[in-house]
């Protein structure tokens, strides 16, 4: 028997001193859909405050221009977790700007499997305004 059933490519290994593709690599998207509730990535320590945001934001940057984009999908949906936690509630054109600029990441790197959750999730929690709304479900149609 032949094992190319296999269709994607093993993941790179982690950039030297980073460790953060592992542990990315580890959590796959259905199992981070499935627990909603919990923190889609315990190992990464961020506060669920707006200044928790902001770090998460530049760290998810850093990583994109390593080229590490399954760690950055990762760390976006965490962004997200966090963004429903914090203490005081982030102001509702916080939520709608991270909303936009996850999913917009998130297709721009074609992680299809991410992009339809974190759009679906935009359009039911975030209250878009028309135009961001109209490019959510632009992106959400992509993915499928």
């Amino acid at each position: 028997g032949s094992s190319s059933s296999s269709s994607a490519p093993p993941p790179p290994p982690p950039l030297s001193g980073s460790g953060v593709a592992a542990a990315a690599a580890v959590r796959q998207p259905a199992e981070v859909a499935a627990e909603a509730d919990e923190d889609p990535w315990p190992e990464i320590r961020l506060s669920a405050t707006p200044m928790g945001l902001a770090d998460g934001r530049n760290r998810a940057a850093e990583l994109q221009r390593r080229g590490d984009f399954d760690s950055v999908a990762l760390l976006w949906d965490k962004l997200w977790y966090l963004s429903r936690r914090c203490a005081p509630p982030l102001a509702a054109e916080e939520l709608r700007r991270l909303a936009r600029e996850r999913c917009e990441v998130l297709a721009l790197l074609e992680r299809w499997e991410f992009v339809e959750r974190a759009c679906g999730q935009a359009l039911g929690e975030a209250a878009l305004e028309d135009a961001d709304s109209a490019r959510v479900l632009l992106w959400r149609a992509r993915a499928r």
